[in-house]
């Protein structure tokens, strides 16, 4: 696994939880409130959604995704890929400018060995009925929300890891927008 040491005060934020506990929409504020923020883009091999927003990803083919990944993180779920690539990372933060970026939670770990002392591990959590609320509004059954819960239950199940020597912060994302970015703002600065 290779080392990135960047000699600048960037940082590398990498925002990861459960689906429907803010992780996109908190990305998408720190981006748009502040030109010190960028994220780079997601590849996935999903087919898009009605709630992408331009940019957030790169379609393409699994075969793409395994013929490149050696420059990628890669996660799948839900039967899909989505990577992100390491060197548009290391990029960003050569401009000076701090990432911030939606992750799985094992890539959060991978980002954090691989990007020393940059990086700041957000851990997003919310209670059910939050989640449930969220995903219902972006039009999910309960059906599909009953099993994406018992799937990320069992994922993380499976995943049980240590960020122990790395910047490692909980935030609860059950409040507004607001209180978990003021939060968010008061780990980083950490």
């Amino acid at each position: 696994m290779g080392c990135f040491i960047m000699s600048i005060d960037s940082k590398l934020i990498a925002i990861f939880g459960q689906s429907g506990c803010g992780k996109s929409t908190l990305v998408r504020e720190f981006v748009a409130r502040s030109s010190d923020y960028a994220t780079p883009i997601s590849y996935t091999t999903r087919s898009p959604r009605q709630d992408d927003r331009p940019g957030q990803y790169s379609y393409v083919s699994r075969t793409w995704i395994e013929s490149n990944h050696s420059d990628f993180l890669l996660a799948s779920l839900y039967g899909q890929y989505y990577a992100t690539s390491l060197s548009d990372i290391t990029k960003l933060l050569e401009s000076s400018r701090n990432v911030i970026h939606e992750v799985s939670k094992e890539n959060a770990l991978n980002l954090a060995q691989r990007f020393v002392g940059r990086t700041k591990l957000i851990h997003l959590q919310c209670s059910e009925q939050v989640r449930i609320e969220r995903l219902c509004r972006r039009g999910m059954s309960a059906e599909v929300i009953r099993q994406r819960q018992q799937s990320e239950y069992e994922a993380d199940l499976d995943t049980e890891m240590s960020f122990d020597g790395h910047s490692y912060h909980f935030i609860d994302a059950s409040g507004s927008l607001t209180t978990v970015i003021a939060m968010v703002e008061e780990r980083i600065a950490l």
